[in-house]
């Protein structure tokens, strides 16, 4: 029996924006594409020297500059309203974002390819505003939760070995460990040098290649990593889309090609990280391949069983 699970079809490009948006903890901005049959104007900003380009509705920015004085866009000539939109951005500005970013000017208008991908949309101030990507210095500040697991390891050292010592190892052999200490290290993120001492092990402030610096004598010389550092931490995550207890004579039976009924499983996802549950998600489809949208985090559990 063909079963089709009936997936929510999601766009890509817009569940990519969605995603950036999210990460970046703003409220009142979500994932929009420019509405059809609407004039925009083409602006450029510019935020930690790049430059972005940003639309906002004609009219709505007319109304914006004119006030009380403001005409409908259409009765005017297309050369004499870009020219007003030029002037009115050079006589009063438009409101900023934020101290980070600063408007450069007026571009001209929206292009037909402009309205085929989905935009940033700023919503609550004096005129729609469509962002076409979002700096990184828009983003709120991030709280990481304490209890996060994160994989560590604790690496003595590296030596590189011709290929026939390596193949040539045997019970009893010694490898002598390089004199520079080991490293403390999260996937490929290196946290603190460190060095043995006595019974402990001693953490030393990393090098610029991120190996170890002198051994510290003073523990109060000892310097932690910078705290941007830990929003970079590799935390393994996996989605299980069903639990479920079975017989060992059938998993003894599982072989390759086999075929799994999906009648029973529906589109809930477990969202795991370090054994616990992160957030509870649907199965989606996105294009060609398969999604997880998050439906409720665990911080939102805890909150609404207080």
């Amino acid at each position: 029996m063909n079963r089709d699970l009936k997936l929510r079809q999601l766009d890509l490009a817009t569940s990519e924006m969605r995603n950036s948006i999210l990460a970046s903890r703003l409220a009142g901005t979500t994932a929009a594409r420019l509405a059809a049959g609407t004039d925009y104007v083409s602006l450029e900003g510019e935020c930690g020297n790049q430059v972005y380009r940003a639309f906002a509705p004609l009219q709505q920015l007319i109304d914006f500059w004119l006030g009380d004085a403001s005409i409908p866009a259409e009765h005017i000539d297309r050369d004499i309203v870009e020219q007003l939109v030029i002037d009115a951005f050079s006589e009063q500005g438009l409101p900023s974002l934020s101290e980070a970013f600063l408007w450069r000017g007026v571009s001209g208008f929206a292009r037909e390819d402009d309205f085929s991908t989905p935009k940033v949309l700023f919503q609550g101030g004096p005129f729609e505003l469509y962002l076409e990507t979002l700096p990184k210095l828009l983003h709120a500040p991030l709280s990481l939760p304490s209890a996060l697991p994160v994989d560590v390891q604790w690496v003595l050292g590296t030596v590189t070995l011709p290929a026939s010592s390596v193949s040539g190892l045997s019970r009893g052999d010694l490898l002598r460990l390089p004199p520079s200490g080991g490293v403390l290290r999260s996937g490929e993120i290196s946290l603190f040098s460190f060095h043995l001492d006595g019974e402990s092990l001693m953490l030393n402030e990393l090098d610029n290649n991120g190996g170890d610096t002198d051994h510290h004598d003073n523990e109060g010389e000892v310097e932690t990593m910078a705290s941007p550092a830990l929003e970079d931490l590799p935390i393994t995550v996996s989605f299980m889309l069903r639990k479920r207890t079975m017989r060992v004579a059938d998993i003894a039976a599982m072989q390759p090609g086999m075929t799994i009924s999906l009648e029973l499983l529906s589109p809930q996802v477990d969202v795991i990280a370090g054994g616990a549950r992160l957030a509870q998600g649907e199965l989606v489809r996105i294009g060609e391949s398969f999604g997880v949208e998050i439906m409720k985090t665990t911080n939102e559990s805890s909150d609404s069983g207080s």
